[in-house]
């Protein structure tokens, strides 16, 4: 693969601030992913396709004709009667010789603003614009018959790009397996707008929350399946047939924490002078994080090679949309039928579905994580003390339901798979010195 010589990374930042509580930052820089390592990994595959044959006129002098290495013997098992007798689920590995590396191109701009002693209010814009990513396509994928004219052959070895042509009888004699082709053709666009308030410990009370919301887009969310995104694109030949949300794309996203310290104490709203009994119930910190976002992402599949390419890597057809809305509500929704079944139906036997990647959402996600603080000063050594703290995770026992079976075709279609980790309860103590 050819190396690149001209990455080149250039980042620029400014502040300024026009007031003492108001600041404006915006800033841009290129960043480059390093490639990914299943991409070079799954070239040592090939390794294992290697034969070693000895030319048996190789102290002879003469034409090439005497030579006893050819095609015939090219391959492991192969045989004088074919040329290349590999069998049709043999796969071979191979990335883009001029390949790019991956970049993104990061924006921002920010306005924050100062407003009293404690508090700080933040809005600002994110965008990334990503190029040459990296995604699998199926380089020997045959054409689906129904996109070839009237009758034209059916057999596979006929549609697909790389097959062994008999020029005596001008028939393809044999279908020559899958090639996975690592390109690096991807783009990938995010933008986000996002909204922030800090309040800074004062009183015994600390709080920080923000507000995400944003869309990313791509083609390729990366190398194996990513999230809930699929091996290989439903058409090879067709990287920009693939753009639409991301993987990991979560529209709205929604985090508050706040921590706490009660009132009780001497000198505090509850005031505790006994020494003793200041110990059991003074000092006492309560905290919460709070996330509540957009459901996953998730792309519906046929199941079943509709387009009749042959499915080398496994079935990634789509349906075709029929206009009704896929989510369900009220009583029609259950756990065992979350999806709407009618949305959906089967392309035409011998072509691809239209139904863009990544239209589906899952349930959202809501979890709250609680802790409940104390710090104990030991009596004899102010600089010995004991760290009780008690942690609940999921304090509600929220479920959160995870993405659904989405192969139409399947029984378990529209099913919920998880509920997501359940309730779970820590108590911690730890003595410093």
């Amino acid at each position: 693969m050819n190396t690149p010589y001209l990455n080149f990374a250039p980042r620029l930042g400014i502040s300024f601030s026009p007031t003492s509580k108001t600041v404006i930052r915006t800033g841009y820089g290129i960043f480059y992913t390093q490639d990914i390592g299943n991409a070079y990994f799954d070239m040592a595959r090939n390794i294992a396709g290697r034969v070693t044959v000895q030319n048996g006129n190789s102290t002879t002098t003469g034409t090439y004709g005497n030579s006893t290495l050819t095609w015939a013997n090219a391959t492991p098992g192969a045989t004088g009667g074919t040329t290349v007798n590999l069998p049709t689920t043999a796969v071979a590995y191979a990335n883009a010789v001029s390949h790019k590396t991956s970049y993104t191109q990061q924006m921002l701009l920010n306005i924050q603003q100062q407003v009293g002693q404690n508090w700080s209010f933040e809005v600002g814009y994110q965008g990334a614009l990503s190029r040459h990513l990296y995604g699998f396509l199926s380089a020997n994928q045959p054409t689906p018959l129904g996109y070839l004219p009237a009758g034209s052959p059916a057999a596979l070895e006929a549609r697909t790009p790389f097959a062994s042509l008999n020029t005596a009888t001008k028939k393809y004699v044999q279908y020559m397996g899958s090639l996975q082709y690592v390109h690096d053709a991807g783009i990938g666009n995010y933008n986000a707008f996002s909204a922030k308030a800090t309040r800074r410990f004062s009183n015994g009370l600390n709080v920080i929350s923000s507000y995400t919301w944003g869309k990313s887009l791509d083609d390729s969310s990366g190398i194996r399946n990513q999230g809930n995104d699929l091996l290989y694109p439903q058409n090879s030949w067709c990287i920009a047939c693939e753009y639409g949300r991301s993987s990991f794309d979560v529209k709205h996203r929604i985090i508050g924490s706040a921590l706490y310290e009660l009132p009780i104490g001497p000198g505090k709203l509850v005031p505790v002078s006994n020494r003793v009994l200041n110990a059991l119930v003074g000092g006492w910190q309560v905290g919460g994080i709070f996330t509540h976002q957009s459901g996953q992402v998730g792309t519906p599949q046929t199941g079943t090679d509709v387009s009749g390419i042959g499915a080398p890597f496994g079935t990634f057809d789509r349906p075709n949309p029929t206009g009704t809305s896929p989510y369900l509500s009220g009583s029609a929704r259950s756990l065992t039928t979350w999806v709407n079944k009618a949305a959906y139906a089967a392309a035409a036997p011998g072509f691809f579905g239209t139904l863009q990647r990544g239209s589906f959402t899952s349930p959202g996600f809501t979890n709250l994580d609680a802790s409940l603080h104390k710090v104990l000063l030991m009596p004899y050594n102010e600089k010995h003390q004991i760290s009780i703290r008690f942690e609940a995770f999921n304090a509600l026992n929220h479920p959160n339901w995870g993405i659904q079976s989405l192969s139409i075709n399947s029984s378990t279609f529209g099913r919920i798979n998880s509920a997501g980790t359940r309730r779970q309860l820590q108590l911690a103590a730890k003595y410093q010195f």
